[in-house]
């Protein structure tokens, strides 16, 4: 019936349309034909809905997964910039590539022009230490280093040496954009390489290859470090070094701790005038001022016993704050040529009274034989004989 209070009360039960007395069969199939339609287009669009549900639901996950292992690339990337030495980088990243990429083994190659040669390994068998770079630019290492970009490679045919194993090689460059090394990745037999392992791959290479260049630098820094201090420790002359202005010393080796007579701590608290008795300020501000060497001079170093030593020392510059002050104990030298000198001077004296002493029996030599001669021919009772004798 029409009844405005019975549609309201039919509206709030959730009925969405009426169909009114006295019954019209034309009205009553139109309204059938079009709720069966609307509930084709509601159950395809639930379908339609569930389907892209599953889908969002994949690419979430996907790329829940992709993040995931983004995340973890960043993570790497800290462990690797820990690294000091080159050696320890490659294998760290060989066993991070390992576990990325859920391969069975790998191997880090460094370019020697002529070739490959294997640097580290990690479960490696497949391939050989030294891979020769062929003259045949269709290879696959040629291809890498034309390209400068990672290759994927099924296993069907040989990759190189005798190998055919699936295999994913990543180019290696340093801050030039030069290939300088490879690295090579086994897959598991049964769970080969896919392009998104190439990608995800590329990526951690890409920021593997950035703090490869800065472990580098810093790996040939430390070793310069290293081997200066070598130089500087074992350095048979003593060197100091001292700030221009101050004249404090900032620095000493062995060698400058011996001269002086006291440790290191003691020197930092002290200046060149303190240790050194005359002209040490004075030949830094020579220094400073002419931005030049100052050439050797004989200085004298006091020990706190009192006891000297006298060194030869030449002042340069370091930087603009710094010098190096090299001394050469000569103590024992001039020591040695006082004695020389002293030893010469005896041997002139000497050569001197010998020289006197063989003129003078020259002369006695003749006085004593012919008074001896003379003597034969004088009578023994003679008054001259007395006088011969």
């Amino acid at each position: 019936d029409r009844d405005s209070a019975k549609e309201v009360k039919g509206y709030s039960k959730g009925a969405v349309d009426f169909i009114f007395k006295p019954l019209n069969e034309f009205i009553l199939i139109s309204k059938v034909k079009i709720f069966l339609e609307l509930f084709k287009i509601k159950s395809g669009l639930e379908k339609l809905v569930r389907e892209r549900t599953f889908e969002l639901e994949k690419a979430n996950a996907d790329l829940s997964s992709t993040n995931a292992r983004l995340r973890k690339i960043v993570e790497t990337s800290q462990k690797l910039a820990a690294c000091v030495e080159m050696q320890d980088f490659r294998e760290k990243m060989l066993d991070e590539f390992i576990s990325h990429l859920d391969a069975s083994g790998g191997s880090f190659y460094q370019n020697e022009e002529a070739g490959f040669r294997r640097l580290s390994t990690v479960n490696q068998k497949e391939f050989p230490d030294y891979i020769p770079l062929e003259s045949d630019e269709n290879t696959i290492l040629h291809q890498v280093l034309e390209t400068g970009k990672p290759l994927l490679h099924a296993g069907t045919g040989v990759v190189f040496g005798s190998s055919s194993e699936p295999c994913l090689i990543f180019p290696v460059s340093d801050n030039t954009d030069r290939v300088s090394g490879i690295l090579v990745l086994e897959s598991k037999p049964k769970k080969p390489f896919t392009e998104q392992d190439k990608e995800i791959g590329a990526i951690l290479m890409s920021y593997s290859s950035e703090v490869m260049v800065a472990v580098q630098a810093f790996d040939a820094l430390r070793k310069s470090e290293t081997h200066y201090r070598t130089l500087f420790e074992k350095a048979n002359d003593a060197i100091f070094i001292v700030d221009i202005d101050t004249g404090r010393y900032l620095d000493a080796n062995s060698a400058a701790l011996t001269i002086s007579g006291r440790t290191l701590a003691e020197l930092k608290q002290r200046t060149l005038n303190d240790v050194v008795l005359k002209g040490g300020l004075e030949a830094l501000a020579e220094l400073k001022a002419n931005q030049e060497s100052v050439e050797s001079e004989i200085v004298t170093y006091r020990r706190p016993d009192n006891s000297e030593r006298i060194a030869d020392q030449t002042i340069i510059p370091m930087s603009s704050s710094a010098a190096i002050c090299i001394a050469k104990d000569i103590t024992r030298d001039l020591e040695v040529e006082k004695q020389m000198r002293q030893s010469q001077k005896m041997e002139s004296i000497g050569t001197l009274a010998g020289g006197i002493a063989h003129d003078f029996n020259n002369i006695l030599t003749a006085i004593i034989g012919y008074t001896e001669m003379s003597l034969l021919n004088t009578p023994k009772d003679a008054p001259l004989r007395l006088n011969l004798q």
